[in-house]
């Protein structure tokens, strides 16, 4: 049995949150969410994620520190990340620099966003994802 390819949502706006993972779960994808960078480092403690989104204005654990923390791990270094931020472009330029494959400006464009995701998603095979051990049903 295939999957869809599994996206991880990081923003803690709980509205964008929700639009993001309702946005990509009608695309057909598999989503999980985080609130906040060390919520979201649990999260890939269990799961694979093909894709992250994250903001870089978050509380607690920066979008920047984040995505630094996240590059560090070897079996995440190939994995896309896409910023999404109302920061200015010279705070976005230096995001990029580590290893973000695309930046968009807030608010989005739902039709860019989607467009984006599934080119960046293009290259991953749909294949079966395992659930670790009691970590529940990743939602579709």
């Amino acid at each position: 049995m295939n999957y869809a390819p599994l996206i991880l949502v990081v923003e803690d706006h709980e509205a964008s949150r929700g639009f993001l993972k309702a946005l990509f779960r009608v695309e057909g994808y598999r989503v999980i969410e985080a609130a906040d960078g060390e919520e979201a480092l649990s999260l890939l403690a269990q799961h694979r994620p093909d894709l992250i989104i994250t903001d870089l204005m978050m509380p607690g654990m920066s979008g920047q520190e984040f995505i630094r923390r996240v590059r560090a791990q070897p079996h995440y270094s190939g994995t896309p990340i896409v910023v999404t931020t109302a920061l200015e472009k010279a705070d976005l330029i230096s995001a990029a620099r580590r290893g973000v494959e695309l930046y968009l400006r807030k608010p989005l464009d739902t039709d860019r966003i989607v467009r984006e995701v599934r080119r960046l998603l293009a290259p991953v095979q749909w294949h079966p994802q395992p659930t670790p051990a009691g970590s529940g049903q990743v939602s579709v």
